[in-house]
């Protein structure tokens, strides 16, 4: 949203103008008047928006945390933090192979082995940064689906709320909680499995392998992180193809496919009216 909203700053009710928000209730006509309040109070562009969004949840879910997951919010904590300088930042970790083996299942995600290092790299400086700052959380995948009730409870306290069995049992929810053109998300409608955590192993090549390991070799050991050990000829020369190759497929395949999907799901929503 905070790109977008610098590039609309006369009329910043037009960043929220998604089809995700659509489903959500969040329109800019009905966003607008939220906006409008916090920017007779002097509040930036960006604040009354963010702000406006959470005012708007409040009202439809009271009593209730709300937690914002834009993936991209990641390169602009800072911001967030000056907007919100109370708000808790909970960030996951997860191993880059996998990563890359979990992007490659999703239509619209980066596919090249340079696009998850560029990305896991963001997320390690992030938290390098912010790991001893108040009310920043860095949690481990693979500590969330082996002790999932450890790891919650230290979510749950970091956020001051109490912790409680059924927080376990997301997947008995009453709807999906996500739209019909997300369906990668349809895992979220099962129990934790340990599947995943290994899976990366049989669903990438040695030779992505051997390159996310020569790209990440000394930051995955830091985090964690053992490297397989396999080696690869020539892979610098590699990872400038898989740089080409990852704006390539971002260009003349994520685009259209995200376009597609924008499309069916305002004809979806054209349909509701």
């Amino acid at each position: 949203i905070l790109p977008m909203v610098t590039n609309l700053r006369k009329t910043p009710w037009k960043a929220v103008d998604k089809w995700w928000m659509v489903d959500q209730g969040i329109t800019p006509e009905a966003i607008k008047p939220f906006i409008k309040k916090w920017l007779e109070e002097k509040k930036t562009p960006e604040f009354a928006v963010l702000a406006a969004v959470f005012d708007f949840h409040s009202l439809r879910h009271p009593g209730k945390f709300i937690g914002e997951k834009t993936p991209d919010h990641i390169n602009h904590l800072h911001e967030i933090r000056e907007l919100f300088p109370d708000a808790r930042i909970i960030q996951i970790v997860r191993d880059p192979r996998a990563v890359l083996a979990s992007y490659r299942k999703v239509q619209v995600g980066p596919i090249s082995v340079s696009d998850v290092v560029k990305e896991w790299l963001v997320s390690m400086n992030v938290l390098e940064h912010w790991s001893k700052s108040d009310g920043f959380l860095s949690v481990r995948y693979e500590d969330l689906v082996q002790n999932p009730e450890r790891t919650l409870k230290m979510v749950c306290k970091l956020l001051g709320v109490v912790w409680f069995p059924e927080v376990l049992e997301y997947h008995r929810r009453n709807d999906e909680g996500f739209s019909p053109e997300q369906k990668h998300h349809k895992n979220t409608l099962k129990p934790l499995f340990h599947q995943s955590l290994d899976s990366w192993r049989q669903e990438i090549s040695e030779v992505d392998i051997a390159l996310t390991e020569w790209a990440l070799n000394d930051r995955m050991i830091k985090h964690g992180y053992k490297p397989t050990g396999k080696t690869i000829s020539f892979p610098s020369q590699r990872i400038i193809f898989s740089k080409l190759f990852g704006q390539i497929h971002r260009l003349l395949i994520r685009a259209p496919r995200q376009r597609i999907k924008g499309l069916k799901a305002r004809l979806r929503q054209a349909r509701w009216r």
